[in-house]
């Protein structure tokens, strides 16, 4: 095995690329044998539907940074329908090809990795040579409030004096791949006693549990109480299976709820934080401004200025299948959350 120091000296290309078509990269990089972050951005009022056919030598990791209303296939499969928050992630396989279909505004972050980085990462980190056919998988769309907010330190680089942001990027990229062969790489080393996922139906039960009693105190053993385990069991299965502490998970669903009565039902601020659980208004402006960017009435002013999209979906010549599937992900445990 030769050096993985001398061969890992710089793991990033510099910047974030904006690119030119969703998940293609300029084409001064189509070769490059670094990490590279590209972000797609833009959208408005109506549907976008956009086709790439993939990459033979790179995973591309993505996830959003704004809300994001759609829905996403990769090759032929249903990767994910209806709503995402910052923090989903979705992996896709070297040669996959993928179509997305959205509505509004939307931003997104992809991570383009090449296999060959990847191998050299793994080899740097446990000092032997890495499996063959070392691979990123994930089950489906989960939550990943690691990779969110190294994805999002990111954002901040160009902020950074010339002198040090690339040792600032290149240190979050390292990061990030350190975060993937963890917890992604079929080449990781994990303890025996390590947590499983929380099974489907409890996963199942929990959401339920959550969107029910939004406006009331959730601790965590009444969590643990619906999925039917311990608290001590049910906290690490839970992180497990989403990425998230169910806490964290109770804050996202108490947000996006608030979003929804911020645009469709007027009522004042002090009323909405209260109806999703929140005991003070500076609470709830914290949170909300935590993983939205905004604060509630920036917030409320924005959503309500903006078309009735879902009114737009039933006037415009848009799949049926897209608009239902849209209209009835609130109801499908564990999608778009």
């Amino acid at each position: 095995m030769s050096g993985p120091s001398e061969r890992l000296e710089s793991v990033s290309e510099p910047g974030i690329q904006e690119e030119p078509a969703w998940r293609s990269l300029p084409s001064r990089l189509h070769d490059s044998k670094r990490l590279v972050v590209g972000r797609w951005r833009g959208g408005g009022d109506a549907i976008e539907e956009h086709e790439w056919s993939g990459d033979p030598d790179r995973f591309t990791i993505g996830f959003p940074l704004r809300q994001t209303q759609g829905a996403l296939y990769v090759g032929q499969r249903l990767a994910m329908r209806g709503r995402a928050l910052p923090g989903w992630v979705q992996i896709t396989p070297p040669v996959q090809g993928a179509r997305i279909e959205q509505l509004g505004r939307y931003d997104q972050l992809h991570l383009f990795v090449p296999r060959r980085l990847l191998i050299d990462c793994y080899e740097e980190a446990y000092d032997r040579s890495a499996p063959p056919g070392i691979e990123l998988f994930s089950r489906g769309p989960a939550y990943d409030a690691a990779l969110e907010r190294l994805g999002t330190a990111l954002l901040s680089a160009p902020d950074i004096g010339a002198d040090v942001a690339r040792i600032y990027a290149d240190g979050l990229c390292g990061a990030i791949l350190a975060r993937l062969l963890d917890v992604y790489s079929n080449g990781r080393r994990r303890g025996q006693d390590e947590a499983a996922g929380l099974i489907k139906w409890r996963l199942t039960r929990t959401y339920e549990f959550v969107h029910a009693h939004l406006a009331e105190t959730v601790r965590l053993e009444d969590l643990a109480a619906a999925a039917g385990l311990s608290r001590m069991h049910f906290a690490a299965q839970f992180r497990a299976a989403t990425g998230l502490r169910p806490h964290e998970y109770l804050l996202r669903s108490r947000v996006e709820r608030a979003q929804d009565l911020l645009r469709r039902s007027g009522m004042p601020l002090a009323e909405v934080a209260l109806s999703v659980g929140f005991q003070t208004q500076a609470h709830f402006t914290t949170v909300f401004r935590r993983f939205t960017g905004l604060t509630p009435n920036d917030g409320a002013s924005r959503i309500t200025d903006a078309p009735d999209v879902w009114a737009h979906c039933v006037r415009s010549p848009a799949p049926a299948s897209l608009v239902n599937s849209w209209r009835s992900s609130r109801a499908d445990a564990g999608v778009g959350i």
